[in-house]
């Protein structure tokens, strides 16, 4: 990414000086630009850069046209990353325009920023609707869809619902398993938030035979020091806690808050998180 940056910034010095600050090419590579800064962690001046592309696709498009609208949502996206969650939320509520296929992200997106706010209610208040919507523009098995309605069921269990979120949950997991097979990243994520699902409803034993094949088969397919990999022995040891099989969970989390340190570092909130669990497993076993 740091040779992406080296690349794009002199391209965007030379279209402002030939085709001018305001030209829609110039704006396109100074979006590349913005979105190479943000990944690399610089969301200061990736929000800088993309607050003045929002004005300038603003008076060139309109306010309404699906580019700025893209650009409008990765403004939020980064207010999301500087931790301003109001103001992402305020900001995708007046950018976006219904009945067209490229603001279904940004709802989902706004749904997101309920769920981070714990206003779950209004979150399934944009997330049915929008997973019909998906429905109909992109199909039934469109991974968009798919990941839309994965979010709809994780809204439900956070209201309570959790038989109606299993429901979701299963008939994706079988459709995941179906169009991408059952080792496929996209598939894992389901079978880690079906097995959640399964816990909420007191279900330890289903959960537990989930995820103990799960854990496998993730360090088979994205390695054992993946991120992914992590948070999911993390909640096999919690069901192995709730089953009261603590000396066993621990034997998971020991090592894992290990890991995670040297991978993660030490003050990443995942690992602060592990550490939290850690404790509670040993004040919980004394």
């Amino acid at each position: 990414t740091n040779e992406a940056l080296l690349l794009v910034q002199p391209l965007v010095k030379s279209s402002e000086q030939i085709l001018g600050i305001n030209h829609p090419g110039t704006l396109s590579t100074t979006l590349t630009l913005a979105l190479i800064i943000r990944a690399l962690g610089q969301s200061i001046d990736a929000f800088s850069l993309l607050r003045t592309l929002v004005r300038k696709y603003g008076a060139l498009m309109g306010p309404e046209h699906p580019k700025t609208l893209q650009v409008n949502q990765h403004l939020a996206c980064t207010l999301l990353d500087l931790g301003r969650i109001h103001e992402a939320l305020q900001l995708q509520q007046s950018s976006l325009s219904p009945n067209h296929p490229r603001v279904m992200t940004a709802i989902q997106t706004l749904a997101v920023i309920f769920n981070a706010l714990e206003d779950h209610t209004n979150a399934l208040q944009l997330q049915q609707p929008l997973v019909e919507q998906s429905k109909q523009v992109l199909g039934n098995d469109h991974r968009d869809t798919l990941r839309r309605i994965q979010n709809l069921a994780i809204t439900l269990r956070n209201l309570g619902r959790f038989d109606e979120a299993l429901q979701f949950q299963q008939s994706m997991l079988q459709k995941a398993t179906r169009i991408w097979g059952p080792a496929h990243p996209s598939t894992l994520i389901k079978i880690q938030s079906l097995a959640i699902t399964l816990r909420k409803l007191g279900r330890f034993n289903d959960a537990l035979e989930i995820q103990q094949d799960l854990v496998a088969v993730s360090k088979r397919v994205i390695g054992s020091d993946h991120p992914f990999t992590f948070r999911r022995i993390q909640n096999l040891s919690t069901t192995l806690a709730y089953l009261g099989r603590k000396h066993e969970s621990l034997e998971l989390m020991n090592p894992l808050v290990d890991k995670s340190v040297q991978v993660l570092g030490e003050t990443h909130p995942n690992t602060l998180y592990y550490i939290k669990s850690l404790r509670l497993l040993e004040s919980l076993s004394n």
